[in-house]
């Protein structure tokens, strides 16, 4: 019966064994490990929820920048209407001052011909009545 003795001296200590690793050892790094697993999730969910958040924000960005650029076209063929329009303003304000000038260049050219061909009238009469005088001096 030494071996029974032994068997259940052997069973004892094994159970202690068993008992005071569960206590002692495997309770706490279980513990730890769920610990550790549960951080671990809540860490991917919270990189998943900034994940979504992060693809939101870029959404909006890139709805916010196609406003934007839409904006921005529509500013710029406004101010080249708005520029075109002066353009043409300009050109004809331009025209009607040359056409001004022009007009009163050529009446000026006009007046200045005309008292040019009365200088001449008077200077032909002058000239013709000098040449009638001196014929009918030396004739008679």
């Amino acid at each position: 019966m030494p071996d029974l003795r032994l068997l259940i001296f052997s069973l004892v200590t094994f159970l202690l064994y068993v008992f005071l690793a569960k206590r002692f050892a495997w309770l706490p790094l279980i513990e730890g490990l769920d610990a550790r697993e549960s951080r671990v999730n809540r860490a991917l969910a919270g990189a998943e929820q900034a994940r979504v958040e992060a693809e939101k924000l870029l959404s909006d960005h890139r709805t916010r920048m196609s406003a934007v650029t839409e904006e921005v076209r529509g500013i710029v063929a406004a101010a080249r209407a708005a520029a075109e329009k002066e353009k043409a303003r300009i050109i004809a304000e331009a025209d009607r001052e040359a056409a001004a000038l022009r007009d009163g260049a050529l009446a000026e050219i006009e007046s200045a011909r005309q008292a040019a061909m009365a200088d001449l009238d008077a200077q032909v009469d002058g000239q013709a009545n000098a040449t009638i005088d001196h014929l009918m001096k030396s004739r008679f």
